[in-house]
């Protein structure tokens, strides 16, 4: 083969590489390449009853947003990865957002992504179980990896302040983020973690692990996050 024609197959093939590699990454102007195997969906306020969770009316003073606009890497469950996108979760609408050709979306598959990870935070989309046996779909961050999966689960309430409304102006909202802690087992629906040591003890039954004198030793509080992630790391330990 003439050298010439060599040349020439290296540099095409050396462009289709780069190529390739450009389109899991972001683009200069803030832009995602990629997002069409995702889907998109139009950002609301409620992102549907059946997977809006609000476990107590107010909470500790919060924003919607978990964080303000980051890099982050998303993996879907079939093992393809996208890398350096801007990116923001929407805690109110349970919406993990991102800028699409200058604009702000958010996944319409949801359901496809396996984990993404923000700000070394790694979040899992996935169905759960919340009271009453209602099972509701929503982004939990993994907090403690293993067998026995420890997660956290955010959701956003608010109320109208009426001392700050005036005619014809828009009421103001005040926002509330409270937090709710799952587990979950082989892999299995995430459930609430107990409110009671003695029910959490008899559902972390081991013989090979003394939970109850591990969590008196400790002083483990069941809410205390730290306490929880030293828990189950101890669980899940050999």
């Amino acid at each position: 083969m003439k050298p010439l024609v060599k040349m020439l197959l290296l540099t095409f093939c050396l462009l289709f590489f780069l190529n390739v590699s450009a389109q899991n990454k972001l683009g200069n102007d803030g832009t995602t390449s990629g997002s069409s195997t995702l889907g998109t969906a139009s950002l609301s306020s409620e992102y549907g009853s059946s997977s809006v969770t609000h476990y107590n009316e107010f909470g500790t003073p919060s924003s919607i947003y978990f964080n303000d606009w980051a890099v982050g890497k998303v993996i879907l469950k079939d093992n393809t990865v996208y890398e350096d996108w801007l990116l923001r979760y929407n805690i109110q609408t349970q919406q993990m957002q991102f800028i699409s050709e200058g604009d702000t979306s958010a996944f319409g598959k949801p359901e496809e992504i396996y984990s993404i990870t923000l700000e070394q935070h790694t979040f899992m989309y996935d169905k759960f179980i919340c009271e009453n046996d209602i099972t509701r779909s929503g982004y939990l961050e993994l907090l403690v990896d293993g067998n026995c999966k420890l997660f956290l689960h955010r959701c956003i309430s608010y109320r109208y302040v009426d001392k700050c409304a005036e005619p014809g102006a828009n009421v103001k909202e005040e926002y509330f983020m409270s937090k709710r802690y799952f587990i979950s087992e082989n892999d299995g629906l995430a459930t609430l973690l107990p409110d009671k040591k003695k029910d959490l003890i008899s559902m972390l039954d081991d013989e090979n692990k003394d939970i109850k004198t591990f969590i008196k030793t400790n002083k483990i509080k069941l809410c205390n996050e730290d306490d929880l992630k030293e828990l189950f790391s101890y669980y899940n330990s050999e």
